[in-house]
Parts: C-alpha cells; structure tokens; sequence
C-alpha cells in the first residue's frame, strides 16, 4: 500500500483534475451555445438575403412589365390614331370630328397608363412590404439565440473553481488510508 502522502497527492490531483474538468467542461458549453448562436445568425442572414433577392427580383418584374404594357397600349393608341386618320382621310372628313375622335383615344391612352402605373405601385409597395416582414423575421430569429452570457459563464467558472478550492482546502489526509 502508498503512503499517506502519496495518497493525499494522489487525492488532491484527483480534486484538481475533477475540477479543471468542471472548467474546461463551462467552457465547452459557453462555446456551444456561441456556435449555435452563429450558426442561427447566419443561417437567418442567408434566408433574409435569398428573401430579399427574390423581392427585389420580382419588384424589378413587376415595372418591366408595366413599362412594356404601357408600351403595348401606347402602339395600340398610335395604330387606332393611324387608323382613325386614314378612314377620316378616306371617307372625306376632317376638322373637329376627327379631332375630338383623337383626342377621346388619348385620353383612354391616359386611362391606361395611369391603371397600369397603379397596380404596379401597388404591386411594389407589397413587395416592399413582404421585405420588410423578412427582415424582421431575420431580427427576431437572432435574438432569440443570443450568445452565451460571459458574466454567467465567468461566475459558473468562478463557482467550479472556488468550489475545488474548497475541497483541497478542507482535504483531511487522516481520512487517507487510515
């Protein structure tokens, strides 16, 4: 059998090892939880951004697409007007009648574009919309896993080792092979 001393060395480097092992473990955990934390940040920050460049690509649809409706209606107009000249031409009239004919054929141009322009708005400001509840989807999930709190890991560290201090300092090596 060891001698005493032996065997309180022994028990004291056991204390010492059980305790680093407490530490090293509220690091591990304090790490885990920063990871974690990183971890649902970014993946919140790459949905967000995907979102956002959906949106944004279809916002950008959305004004082609009424650019070149206008367009369309804008032909339309200009095809009628060519047609109205050309049967007034044709048939002998002139003056007020076509001109009130053109003009009614504007002003439903007009109509047009500012239906169009309208529901492209519209249909913009819901784009804008649906990125601003995005990007408070993306805030919220990262605050709801916010890194590990140093001053609690700091404490629970503190508590291991004043606890392992504790147990060396009240160590009776007379409890030793005795």
């Amino acid at each position: 059998m060891c001698d005493p001393v032996t065997l309180s060395t022994i028990a004291i480097a056991s204390t010492i090892a059980s305790g680093a092992a407490k530490v090293g473990g509220d690091v591990v955990a304090a790490n885990a939880e920063n990871a974690r934390a990183a971890a649902v940040k970014s993946n919140a920050f790459a949905a967000e951004k995907s979102t956002d460049l959906d949106l944004s690509t279809r916002e950008l649809q959305e004004k082609i697409a009424g650019s070149e409706k206008i367009t369309a209606g804008e032909r339309q107009a200009g095809e009628a007007a060519g047609a109205t000249r050309a049967g007034a031409a044709g048939a002998g009239v002139g003056g007020m009648t076509v001109d009130l004919l053109l003009d009614n054929e504007s002003r439903q141009l007009a109509l047009y574009k500012d239906s169009v322009n309208q529901q492209t708005t519209a249909n913009v400001q819901q784009l804008d919309r649906e990125k601003d509840a995005a990007y408070a989807t993306y805030q919220s999930r990262v605050t709801s896993a916010p890194p590990a709190n140093p001053w609690a890991t700091a404490l629970k560290i503190g508590g291991d080792v004043a606890g392992t201090a504790g147990q060396i300092a009240s160590f009776n090596p007379s409890r030793i092979g005795g």
